[in-house]
C-alpha cells in the first residue's frame, strides 16, 4: 500500500509538472498572437501592407512548391476558389500548360494574383474604409486560426498524457508537435487574409456604410 501510494504521489507531482510545462508552451503561442493582434489594431498601414504581401508570397509559394501534380488543372482550381470564381479558363491556358517550370507558374500565380486583389481593394474609395476592411480580414484570420489551434492542443494535451503511462515522454511530443502545428496555423492565417482579400464581397449601403460578407 505505501509503495502504491508513493508511486500515485509522484504520478501528481509529475502530472502538476507536465500541466505546467504545457501552459508554458501554450502561453508562449497566446502571447504571439496577442502581439499580431496588437499590431493590427493599431492600425498600422505599413504592417498591413506587410502582411498582405507576406501573404501572396506565402499561400502561393506553398501551392506552387508544395504541389506534387501541377498542370492546368490544379492550377484553375486554386484560382477559382481562392482568387476569382469565374475567372476565364482560357486566360489560364493562354499562359500555362502543364510543362510550365514552377518558377513560371509562381511568377503568372502571383501577378494575377496582384493584380485581382488590388481592383478588389479599389472597390474602397473611402481609405478609412478601406484601412478598416484590411484590419478587419487581417483580425478575423488570426482569430479564426488561434480557435482551432487552442481546440488542436487541447486535444493534444489530452492524447499525449495518456501516452505518458506507457513511457512515452508526454511533454517532448507535446512540444514538437504544439510548434509543428503552429507553422501550419500561420499558413491558415495567411490563406484566410488572401481569400477574404480576393473573395469578400460588398454591399454598399445608401448612407454610406459597407456590408462585408467573407468567403
Amino acid at each position: 500500500m505505501d509503495r502504491a501510494q508513493k508511486k500515485l504521489g509522484n504520478a501528481e507531482v509529475q502530472s502538476r509538472k507536465n500541466t505546467l510545462a504545457f501552459d508554458t508552451i501554450l502561453s508562449d503561442q497566446r502571447n504571439r498572437i496577442y502581439e499580431a493582434r496588437n499590431k493590427v489594431m493599431a492600425e498600422n498601414e505599413a504592417y498591413f501592407e506587410q502582411i498582405i504581401e507576406k501573404a501572396l508570397h506565402h499561400v502561393i509559394h506553398n501551392f506552387i512548391y508544395q504541389s506534387d501534380d501541377l498542370s492546368v488543372h490544379t492550377l484553375s482550381d486554386f484560382i477559382f476558389n481562392h482568387l476569382k470564381s469565374d475567372y476565364p479558363l482560357k486566360e489560364i491556358e493562354a499562359h500555362i500548360d502543364s510543362t510550365s517550370p514552377k518558377p513560371v507558374m509562381y511568377d503568372y500565380l502571383f501577378g494575377l494574383a496582384q493584380t485581382l486583389i488590388t481592383q478588389s481593394l479599389h472597390r474602397f474609395k473611402d481609405p478609412v474604409q478601406l484601412r478598416y476592411f484590411k484590419k478587419v480580414i487581417i483580425l478575423k484570420a488570426i482569430d479564426q486560426a488561434w480557435v482551432n489551434q487552442l481546440d488542436y492542443l487541447q486535444q493534444l494535451k489530452n492524447m499525449v498524457n495518456g501516452r505518458g503511462m506507457a513511457q512515452h515522454k508526454p511533454l517532448n511530443e507535446f512540444g514538437r508537435e504544439a510548434r509543428r502545428r503552429f507553422f501550419e496555423m500561420e499558413d491558415e492565417i495567411y490563406l484566410g487574409v488572401f481569400r477574404s482579400l480576393a473573395l469578400s464581397e460588398l454591399k454598399m449601403n445608401e448612407d454610406g456604410t459597407i456590408e462585408l460578407e467573407f468567403p
